[in-house]
């Protein structure tokens, strides 16, 4: 994601995003899949390590009967390792085999000409809802997002996430080759937290 539409909203990303990195990324995205999959084929459902939905594409047409896969972004849910405790209490009632100990951490990021047309929020509900809760086994999830990102904030609250209680909002000086050169444009980061009922 080189779009500065887009890695505006990432500050953990650099930008522009190596390409060393982002093929290193790729491979460890591949190697996680393959893991799950061995995993299914085992017979081993409950708990995933993590989630084989990633990417987010779009099958076109292209010349004659043929199609062709275009990137439209990218979903992610995993094991949160910059969260070392929980906020939230565990609750006797969850089933044995869910995660009862690990944070995770859950987002998205689609290309621009996107927006606005539903594909994150379904996508993020399908990974959320269908996948992290009744396959991985969350009972914490968080996200982290700018308090200008309006959008974002919407797709958490309609997932059941809240204002995490206990954790501030910081303050975040955006990488300026992010917006054109502008030197410190400051954004307010907040984390939203959903757990378990």
């Amino acid at each position: 994601m080189n779009d500065p539409k887009i890695v505006y909203f990432m500050d953990n990303h650099p930008f522009p995003f190596p390409e060393e990195i982002a093929q290193k990324w790729v491979q460890q995205e591949l190697d996680l899949t393959r893991e799950i999959f061995a995993a299914f084929a085992e017979d081993h459902w409950r708990p995933a390590k993590g989630s084989p939905l990633k990417v987010i594409r779009e099958t076109i047409d292209s010349e004659g009967a043929n199609k062709r896969d275009v990137y439209v972004g990218d979903v992610d849910l995993r094991h949160g390792t910059w969260w070392s405790e929980r906020l939230t209490p565990v609750q006797d009632h969850w089933e044995e085999w869910r995660d009862k100990e690990r944070v995770f951490s859950i987002g998205a990021a689609l290309k621009p000409q996107y927006h606005g047309r539903g594909i994150g929020s379904t996508a993020m509900d399908v990974l959320f809802n269908q996948w992290g809760i009744p396959i991985i086994g969350c009972t914490e999830v968080r996200a982290g997002t700018y308090t200008s990102n309006v959008r974002s904030l919407r797709v958490w609250e309609k997932l059941g996430f809240v204002r995490a209680p206990g954790i501030p909002e910081t303050t975040v000086i955006v990488q300026k080759e992010k917006i054109g050169g502008e030197e410190g444009r400051v954004e307010k980061q907040c984390t939203l937290i959903w757990s378990l009922p």
